[in-house]
Protein backbone atom coordinates (compact mmCIF):
# COMPACT_ATOMS: atom_id res chain seq x y z
CA UNK A 1 0.00 0.00 0.00
CA UNK A 2 0.76 4.21 -0.22
CA UNK A 3 1.27 6.29 2.45
CA UNK A 4 1.09 10.29 2.48
CA UNK A 5 2.52 12.99 4.45
CA UNK A 6 1.43 17.08 5.52
CA UNK A 7 3.06 19.63 5.62
CA UNK A 8 2.90 23.78 5.24
CA UNK A 9 2.50 24.79 1.54
CA UNK A 10 5.01 27.05 0.21
CA UNK A 11 2.01 28.77 -0.87
CA UNK A 12 0.96 30.04 2.82
CA UNK A 13 0.28 33.69 3.68
CA UNK A 14 2.60 35.42 6.00
CA UNK A 15 0.50 36.96 9.12
CA UNK A 16 -2.65 38.90 7.97
CA UNK A 17 -4.42 41.97 9.63
CA UNK A 18 -8.29 42.14 8.77
CA UNK A 19 -11.45 43.75 10.01
CA UNK A 20 -13.46 41.92 12.72
CA UNK A 21 -16.46 40.48 10.08
CA UNK A 22 -14.27 39.74 7.70
CA UNK A 23 -14.99 36.69 5.26
CA UNK A 24 -13.05 33.84 3.67
CA UNK A 25 -10.08 34.97 4.85
CA UNK A 26 -6.96 32.33 3.95
CA UNK A 27 -6.02 31.30 7.36
CA UNK A 28 -3.50 28.49 6.54
CA UNK A 29 -2.38 26.51 3.05
CA UNK A 30 -1.89 22.23 3.46
CA UNK A 31 -0.13 20.44 1.39
CA UNK A 32 -0.20 16.79 1.01
CA UNK A 33 1.99 14.38 -0.65
CA UNK A 34 0.59 10.59 -1.26
CA UNK A 35 3.40 8.10 -1.88
CA UNK A 36 3.11 4.70 -4.22
CA UNK A 37 -0.83 5.05 -4.76
CA UNK A 38 -3.74 7.51 -4.58
CA UNK A 39 -4.88 8.52 -1.13
CA UNK A 40 -8.37 9.60 -0.63
CA UNK A 41 -8.77 11.42 2.39
CA UNK A 42 -11.45 10.55 4.64
CA UNK A 43 -10.29 12.17 8.43
CA UNK A 44 -8.50 15.28 9.03
CA UNK A 45 -8.00 16.81 12.34
CA UNK A 46 -7.66 20.59 12.71
CA UNK A 47 -6.25 22.66 15.78
CA UNK A 48 -6.46 26.18 17.15
CA UNK A 49 -3.87 27.28 18.39
CA UNK A 50 -3.77 30.15 21.67
CA UNK A 51 -4.88 32.03 22.67
CA UNK A 52 -7.26 31.95 20.29
CA UNK A 53 -11.17 30.78 20.70
CA UNK A 54 -13.82 29.18 19.21
CA UNK A 55 -15.95 32.19 19.59
CA UNK A 56 -13.03 34.13 17.10
CA UNK A 57 -14.00 31.75 14.16
CA UNK A 58 -17.90 32.09 12.94
CA UNK A 59 -17.31 29.44 9.99
CA UNK A 60 -14.47 27.32 8.84
CA UNK A 61 -13.96 26.59 4.99
CA UNK A 62 -11.96 23.77 3.27
CA UNK A 63 -11.17 24.62 -0.58
CA UNK A 64 -9.46 22.38 -2.98
CA UNK A 65 -7.84 25.37 -5.06
CA UNK A 66 -10.97 27.32 -6.06
CA UNK A 67 -13.75 24.03 -5.20
CA UNK A 68 -15.42 23.80 -1.97
CA UNK A 69 -14.61 20.92 -0.34
CA UNK A 70 -16.67 21.25 3.01
CA UNK A 71 -17.78 23.95 5.66
CA UNK A 72 -19.04 24.07 8.68
CA UNK A 73 -19.67 26.36 11.89
CA UNK A 74 -16.46 24.85 14.59
CA UNK A 75 -16.49 23.91 17.75
CA UNK A 76 -12.94 23.74 18.36
CA UNK A 77 -13.82 21.43 21.80
CA UNK A 78 -10.63 20.85 23.44
CA UNK A 79 -8.83 23.04 20.77
CA UNK A 80 -9.25 20.75 17.96
CA UNK A 81 -11.75 20.24 15.37
CA UNK A 82 -12.37 17.07 13.25
CA UNK A 83 -13.93 16.68 9.51
CA UNK A 84 -14.35 13.23 7.68
CA UNK A 85 -14.69 13.40 4.00
CA UNK A 86 -15.94 10.72 1.32
CA UNK A 87 -13.64 8.83 -0.92
CA UNK A 88 -14.79 9.84 -4.05
CA UNK A 89 -17.27 12.11 -5.34
CA UNK A 90 -18.60 15.72 -4.62
CA UNK A 91 -16.88 16.88 -1.09
CA UNK A 92 -13.90 14.36 -1.85
CA UNK A 93 -10.21 15.22 -1.53
CA UNK A 94 -7.90 12.97 -3.77
CA UNK A 95 -4.21 13.30 -3.06
CA UNK A 96 -2.54 12.07 -6.42
CA UNK A 97 0.51 9.49 -6.13
CA UNK A 98 4.14 10.72 -5.96
CA UNK A 99 2.68 14.24 -6.27
CA UNK A 100 1.45 17.06 -3.98
CA UNK A 101 -1.69 19.07 -3.37
CA UNK A 102 -3.03 22.01 -1.41
CA UNK A 103 -5.71 22.68 0.81
CA UNK A 104 -6.65 26.12 1.61
CA UNK A 105 -8.10 27.14 4.92
CA UNK A 106 -10.42 30.17 5.25
CA UNK A 107 -12.46 31.29 7.86
CA UNK A 108 -15.55 34.14 8.41
CA UNK A 109 -13.74 36.25 11.65
CA UNK A 110 -16.21 37.26 14.11
CA UNK A 111 -17.73 40.64 14.68
CA UNK A 112 -16.54 43.04 17.20
CA UNK A 113 -18.79 45.00 19.25
CA UNK A 114 -20.36 45.28 22.67
CA UNK A 115 -22.71 42.49 22.51
CA UNK A 116 -20.41 40.86 19.95
CA UNK A 117 -17.80 37.91 20.38
CA UNK A 118 -14.66 39.28 19.00
CA UNK A 119 -11.68 41.18 20.63
CA UNK A 120 -9.51 43.54 18.68
CA UNK A 121 -5.97 42.63 18.23
CA UNK A 122 -7.27 38.80 18.52
CA UNK A 123 -4.22 36.66 16.77
CA UNK A 124 -6.26 33.23 15.26
CA UNK A 125 -4.30 30.39 13.90
CA UNK A 126 -5.57 26.77 12.34
CA UNK A 127 -3.20 24.37 12.28
CA UNK A 128 -2.93 20.59 11.17
CA UNK A 129 -2.64 18.61 14.63
CA UNK A 130 -0.02 15.89 13.82
CA UNK A 131 1.35 15.11 17.28
CA UNK A 132 -1.84 14.39 18.59
CA UNK A 133 -2.25 11.17 20.41
CA UNK A 134 -6.33 10.24 19.18
CA UNK A 135 -5.34 7.05 16.39
CA UNK A 136 -7.37 7.52 13.20
CA UNK A 137 -8.05 11.05 13.08
CA UNK A 138 -5.65 11.89 10.20
CA UNK A 139 -6.27 9.05 7.92
CA UNK A 140 -6.83 8.35 3.81
CA UNK A 141 -7.79 5.44 1.98
CA UNK A 142 -5.59 4.17 -1.06
CA UNK A 143 -7.14 3.92 -3.87
CA UNK A 144 -5.44 0.92 -5.47
CA UNK A 145 -5.07 -0.98 -2.30
CA UNK A 146 -8.10 -0.10 -0.19
CA UNK A 147 -6.15 0.55 3.35
CA UNK A 148 -6.89 3.03 5.88
CA UNK A 149 -3.46 4.61 6.27
CA UNK A 150 -2.73 7.16 9.11
CA UNK A 151 -0.54 9.80 7.86
CA UNK A 152 3.16 9.71 8.22
CA UNK A 153 3.32 13.56 9.70
CA UNK A 154 3.70 13.32 13.28
CA UNK A 155 4.56 17.19 13.81
CA UNK A 156 1.42 20.32 13.04
CA UNK A 157 1.59 22.20 10.29
CA UNK A 158 2.04 25.63 11.34
CA UNK A 159 0.59 28.68 9.64
CA UNK A 160 1.04 32.68 9.98
CA UNK A 161 -1.97 33.19 11.22
CA UNK A 162 -4.82 36.20 11.14
CA UNK A 163 -5.05 38.90 13.06
CA UNK A 164 -8.43 40.94 13.34
CA UNK A 165 -9.37 44.09 14.70
CA UNK A 166 -11.99 46.42 14.82
CA UNK A 167 -10.66 48.88 12.35
CA UNK A 168 -7.72 49.16 9.85
CA UNK A 169 -6.29 52.13 7.76
CA UNK A 170 -5.71 51.28 4.67
CA UNK A 171 -2.79 53.16 2.44
CA UNK A 172 -3.13 54.50 -1.30
CA UNK A 173 -0.16 55.79 -3.12
CA UNK A 174 -1.63 58.85 -5.05
CA UNK A 175 0.14 60.44 -8.11
CA UNK A 176 2.60 63.33 -7.74
CA UNK A 177 1.90 66.92 -9.23
CA UNK A 178 5.70 66.88 -11.01
CA UNK A 179 8.26 63.90 -10.92
CA UNK A 180 11.51 65.72 -11.61
CA UNK A 181 13.46 67.11 -8.43
CA UNK A 182 14.23 70.94 -8.35
CA UNK A 183 16.04 73.15 -5.86
CA UNK A 184 13.73 73.88 -3.06
CA UNK A 185 10.41 72.54 -1.60
CA UNK A 186 8.99 69.23 -3.87
CA UNK A 187 6.34 66.43 -3.97
CA UNK A 188 8.18 63.10 -3.29
CA UNK A 189 5.11 60.80 -1.77
CA UNK A 190 1.77 61.37 -1.64
CA UNK A 191 -0.50 58.85 0.00
CA UNK A 192 -4.08 58.71 1.00
CA UNK A 193 -5.26 56.75 4.49
CA UNK A 194 -8.95 55.53 4.75
CA UNK A 195 -10.10 53.83 8.01
CA UNK A 196 -11.55 50.63 6.74
CA UNK A 197 -14.41 49.78 9.73
CA UNK A 198 -14.23 52.88 12.26
CA UNK A 199 -12.12 55.87 13.41
CA UNK A 200 -8.16 54.96 13.23
CA UNK A 201 -5.69 57.53 14.80
CA UNK A 202 -2.74 57.06 13.61
CA UNK A 203 0.61 57.10 15.81
CA UNK A 204 3.41 56.77 13.53
CA UNK A 205 4.03 56.49 9.78
CA UNK A 206 7.41 55.46 8.47
CA UNK A 207 9.29 55.95 5.08
CA UNK A 208 12.26 54.88 2.73
CA UNK A 209 14.25 56.26 0.94
CA UNK A 210 16.63 55.77 -1.44
CA UNK A 211 19.05 58.58 -3.07
CA UNK A 212 21.38 58.15 -6.36
CA UNK A 213 23.30 60.86 -7.75
CA UNK A 214 24.60 63.76 -6.21
CA UNK A 215 20.93 65.17 -4.89
CA UNK A 216 20.74 65.66 -0.93
CA UNK A 217 17.41 65.87 0.64
CA UNK A 218 17.91 67.80 4.04
CA UNK A 219 14.65 67.69 5.11
CA UNK A 220 11.24 65.96 5.04
CA UNK A 221 7.66 67.35 6.31
CA UNK A 222 4.33 65.49 6.31
CA UNK A 223 1.49 68.15 5.01
CA UNK A 224 -2.10 67.22 5.61
CA UNK A 225 -3.32 68.03 2.48
CA UNK A 226 -7.01 67.54 3.14
CA UNK A 227 -7.11 69.92 6.33
CA UNK A 228 -3.83 72.25 4.46
CA UNK A 229 -2.04 72.11 7.61
CA UNK A 230 1.60 70.72 8.78
CA UNK A 231 1.44 67.31 10.57
CA UNK A 232 5.18 66.87 11.47
CA UNK A 233 9.01 66.99 10.45
CA UNK A 234 11.92 64.36 10.15
CA UNK A 235 15.61 65.71 9.63
CA UNK A 236 18.36 63.64 7.61
CA UNK A 237 20.89 62.18 9.68
CA UNK A 238 21.86 58.71 8.20
CA UNK A 239 24.85 59.12 5.90
CA UNK A 240 23.84 55.80 4.01
CA UNK A 241 21.31 54.86 1.63
CA UNK A 242 18.54 53.92 2.15
CA UNK A 243 17.31 56.18 5.19
CA UNK A 244 15.02 55.04 7.50
CA UNK A 245 12.58 58.27 7.84
CA UNK A 246 10.15 58.28 10.93
CA UNK A 247 7.57 61.07 11.42
CA UNK A 248 5.58 60.42 14.65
Amino acid sequence: GGGWQVNAAPSIPTEKWVVGGSLGVVSNVLSFRAINEDMSLTNLRLQLRQPARASDIARIYLYDGNTLITSKVPSFVSGVEDFVFPVGGTGSFIIPKDYYKEMTVKVDLASIGTTLPGTAGQFVAVDFDGDGTALGKNTAVGRSSGNAIRTSTQMDALSSGVRYFRSLPVISRLSLPVTTLTSGNNVIYKFSVTAQNGDVALRKIVFQTAITGNATLSNFTLWDTTDNKRVNAAFSTAATNPLLIKIV
